[in-house]
């Protein structure tokens, strides 16, 4: 009975379009959880992390946490279920630091791995090229899982961690996503979205914004979705070799049979190399960035065909 979506219809009673926290705890229940996800301290804390990772919520920490509080008190009472608010971590008292210093968020990354994750596991923590930082970790098995994480620390009872590690892919030994399991990345500034994966198809939502609102249901292969797919695609290239990556692999091959058709004069040659060219350019600005090769056969079509 206690689960995310029975809150989420609690609150419906409140009018949450006209109150900011009670609208982003609403949406957090029906967006970033699953139908029977159950009711727990976590499931709390996790909205509360996930609501300061936004400046809104880190300026607002107190109406937040007495607006959260008064929500589960209600629903408590209603309910009668005889919790202790004392059992829940409200954010009024947190701190959200930004560390400045990319070697010391790597420090705190790595310390965070080895207390969440067996020492049988390989693990690096990678500085991305847009100042944010992946922790890619291997398992045994060799399954692998990494964690989008910022600069944003929290400190805690005199404690300093991640803010936010919900942000996580999870792949096979064999680099496809694992099925089966949620896939939550971010795509864009203030923008994430979750999914369920089959490998190729991609069941889900993107959300954005200080209130999770939705901006974008996803139900269809994932390369239909450029908003996922880059950002995915470019997350890979960190752990993924591009040589083995089928998406790269099928791009240069398209892009060299281009450059043949141009030089063998096929009557559809222009049109197939112009398609190729675009998609040459798209990867290279959004996924492959400074691919060599990529730009190379950029370079060789703008010649071929004039651009």
């Amino acid at each position: 009975m206690n689960t995310t979506t029975h809150l989420a219809r609690h609150i419906l009673q409140f009018q949450p379009n006209k109150d900011a926290t009670r609208l982003c705890l609403y949406h957090y229940l029906i967006h970033h959880c699953d139908t029977d996800t159950p009711l727990t301290a976590s499931v709390i804390e996790n909205f509360c992390r996930r609501a300061l990772s936004f400046k809104h919520w880190q300026d607002h920490a107190s109406a937040l946490s007495q607006e959260l509080q008064y929500m589960l008190q209600h629903y408590n009472e209603t309910y009668m279920l005889n919790w202790s608010l004392k059992d829940f971590s409200f954010p009024d008292r947190w701190q959200v630091v930004p560390i400045k210093n990319s070697l010391d968020t790597v420090t705190i990354l790595e310390k965070w791995v080895d207390k969440h994750f067996s020492s049988d596991c390989r693990k690096r923590v990678i500085l991305t090229k847009d100042k944010n930082f992946l922790v890619v970790i291997q398992k045994p098995d060799g399954e692998l899982q990494v964690v989008q994480n910022t600069a944003n620390m929290l400190i805690r009872n005199g404690e300093i961690e991640p803010l936010c590690t919900d942000l996580q892919l999870h792949y096979t030994p064999d680099f496809e996503l694992k099925r089966g399991v949620i896939h939550h990345i971010q795509v864009a500034p203030n923008t994430t979205a979750r999914f369920y994966s089959d490998g190729t198809r991609a069941k889900g939502l993107v959300v954005r914004g200080f209130v999770f609102q939705k901006q974008l249901e996803l139900d269809g292969n994932i390369n239909q979705y450029p908003a996922i797919f880059y950002p995915l695609k470019h997350i890979e290239q960190y752990f993924i070799d591009r040589k083995s990556d089928p998406t790269y692999q099928e791009l240069i091959d398209a892009m060299e049979k281009a450059v043949e058709l141009i030089r063998l004069r096929h009557p559809e040659a222009q049109s197939f190399a112009q398609a190729a060219y675009d998609r040459g350019k798209s990867a290279l600005d959004n996924i492959f960035t400074n691919d060599n090769m990529i730009q190379v056969l950029i370079d060789q079509l703008e010649n071929e065909i004039g651009l």
